[in-house]
């Protein structure tokens, strides 16, 4: 990577941290450990593929996309929730509660612990021996942000071949994996 890409990604965080500016308190600190665990799993990504060889832009730039994809998520999310509190606020009857948010920071709860999942799996492809009981702990605290999410509705995801489906059970899916290098094509 040369300086001329790094100042592109650098430019690229603080657009993306400067577009979280209006969230304020928990909700802003949320979404900068969700950025932050990115670019740490970007890190690890990098220096992983680096220290086993593996070669070509396409394999960070598929990463790239993936994460660009999570925040798209949480954003849709944010966007959902400012809906719904706009609705209860003008429903005519006094509800027993005020509805502030839900669903943004349950998204951005579990992408940051299937980031941190992925983290965790780089740093084992480093050489690192990661203690078994972390990686259980995370796989764990993913499936119950996803349990939460789930409750009293039917869900759809992506899997990787882009073909939506429902999901039951509310497994969330294995952290991030690139897919294995092709040592037959380089790209230049």
């Amino acid at each position: 990577m040369n300086t001329e890409q790094a100042g592109g990604m650098g430019k690229t965080a603080l657009s993306l941290a400067a577009a979280l500016v209006p969230f304020d308190g928990w909700l802003w600190r949320l979404s900068l450990i969700h950025l932050s665990c990115i670019a740490l799993d970007l890190l690890t990504f990098a220096l992983a593929c680096r220290k086993n060889g593996e070669r070509g832009k396409g394999l960070v730039r598929s990463r790239l996309w993936v994460k660009l994809g999570g925040i798209i998520a949480a954003m849709a999310a944010a966007l959902a929730d400012s809906m719904l509190r706009m609705i209860l606020l003008r429903l005519p009857m006094d509800l027993p509660f005020e509805y502030t948010t839900l669903l943004c920071p349950v998204v951005m709860v579990w992408y940051i612990l299937t980031e941190l999942g992925s983290i965790l799996l780089e740093v084992a492809r480093l050489g690192t021996v990661v203690p078994p009981f972390l990686t259980r702990a995370f796989a764990n605290l993913a499936s119950q942000a996803s349990d939460i999410g789930d409750q009293g509705s039917a869900s759809v995801t992506l899997d990787p071949s882009g073909a939506a489906g429902p999901v039951s059970g509310g497994e969330p899916p294995l952290p991030y994996r690139a897919p294995a290098p092709d040592h037959t094509t380089e790209e230049k």
